[in-house]
């Protein structure tokens, strides 16, 4: 199977591919009739803002006490904003968060990603789902996913682990533009329209792909594809698995990895104009333990952190109590807040480890029709009254709150059978 010629076919059939008139590009992108396209590059900067935030791992160590807490806390865990960062800080202690301030630019954006993603997707087919025609990569499509990621490398095998430094801000507008006019077929000015959407201005002055944009992950690789194909196709004649999630590329045998291979993947790197965070490369042996992706990896099992079975333990004795309390509908409101964050937890051990504690299995299979899932916010705060989208969805939770509240009652009455209540 040639790759590069699979995707260039598909880029060929793209929706995108010679595609010159401005008025269909904003149908298209849903943009505004009042935005200029070609002034585009000019109101850019005003529609984004930036900030910046600490990273976890720099963060102090927690007390119990401290971890308890969190678990259980209902607000978003936010670290302080940065507007600036201090004078002479260290700058690999902070992630710069990159914030859309036009509806309409996130909505554009959302729209060119799907397009590109066709790209990587299988032709559509009734009543079968589209699959990733890149073997390799584990981002920017479905069904693909930082835990499929590491199950490829399951087994005794060595592994040998990069993840490439700056890997969006090496993708500048530049590449884009290029990207865009060679292979879409698209003259200068329209493939500028692209390039100028799909990226921000940073520190240095440079416009490249920003952390949190809709398309970053998948045009990061689109730009790239050619060297990940090859650094595929090498893996391969060596017996090698390889796999990309975003920016963290992995390999692995049931041999020793040639240190040969490991010279030759570090040069193809640097001759590309990327290069590779020297702390974050690892050679895991046969028998070790291995973490990729945040999932780790023992024999032929993955398994989540240990930090991770402790907070949802934490959370299921919590709320099978609290959960027997909820008199209105405030009450449940904030129970429901936390039962989402303890169902998160409870489908990502599920989804690692394809098994759980019965207790806890037994426990969302009695309350989890209590609990629907697609409410949508007004804003990214915990879910109360004002904060419901819709009076559909608060017609819904209260239907569910009402039912909650029967079965608890019914409860008390089977345990209690000669109480007259």
């Amino acid at each position: 199977m040639d790759l590069n010629k699979l995707i260039e076919e598909n880029i060929s059939k793209n929706r995108i591919t010679g595609l010159t008139k401005p008025k269909i590009i904003k149908e298209m992108l849903s943009i505004p009739e009042n935005i200029n396209l070609k002034k585009l590059d000019q109101i850019i900067n005003s529609c984004y803002s930036t900030f910046y935030i600490k990273k976890n791992w720099s963060k102090h160590q927690e007390t119990e006490e401290e971890k308890y807490i969190r678990y259980l806390n209902i607000h978003q865990e936010l670290s302080e904003r940065i507007q600036q960062l201090p004078e002479n800080a260290d700058k690999t202690k902070y992630r710069k968060i990159l914030v859309i301030n036009e509806p309409w630019l996130k909505v554009s954006q959302k729209k060119l990603n799907k397009l590109l993603t066709s790209i990587l997707l299988t032709k559509k087919e009734k009543a079968k789902k589209r699959e990733s025609i890149v073997p390799y990569l584990h981002s920017s499509v479905k069904q693909r996913s930082y835990t499929t990621n590491a199950q490829a490398h399951i087994g005794d095998k060595y592994v040998f682990a990069i993840d490439l430094k700056d890997f969006y801000p090496s993708v500048t507008k530049v590449k884009i533009f290029n990207f865009f006019k060679k292979h879409f077929k698209l003259p200068s000015d329209i493939a500028m329209i692209y390039a100028v959407l799909s990226t921000y201005k940073s520190d240095n002055g440079e416009y490249c792909l920003g952390q949190g944009l809709s398309q970053s992950s998948t045009l990061a690789f689109l730009v790239n594809y050619r060297l990940f194909n090859y650094l595929y196709l090498e893996a391969q004649k060596l017996g090698i698995e390889m796999t990309i999630y975003v920016d963290d590329v992995i390999f692995s045998s049931s041999s020793p990895i040639p240190q040969k291979f490991i010279n030759r993947l570090f040069g193809i790197i640097k001759e590309n104009k990327m290069s590779i965070k020297r702390r974050k490369v690892y050679y895991y042996g046969k028998k070790q333990t291995k973490k990729i992706t945040g999932i780790y990896i023992k024999k032929n099992k993955t398994s989540v952190a240990y930090e991770k079975h402790k907070e949802i333990r934490i959370q299921y004795n919590y709320l099978k109590e609290k959960i027997k309390e909820i008199k209105t509908f405030s009450d449940y409101l904030c129970i429901y807040n936390l039962y989402l964050k303890f169902y998160g937890n409870y489908h990502h051990i599920l989804n690692v480890e394809k098994k759980i504690n019965n207790k806890i299995l037994n426990f969302v299979d009695k309350y989890d029709e209590f609990f629907p899932k697609g409410i949508h916010k007004k804003q990214k705060q915990p879910y109360s009254v004002q904060n419901i989208k819709t009076i559909n969805d608060v017609q819904r939770l209260n239907k569910c709150y009402q039912k909650l509240k029967n079965k608890n009652l019914n409860e008390v009455i089977l345990d209690y059978p000669n109480v007259n209540l």
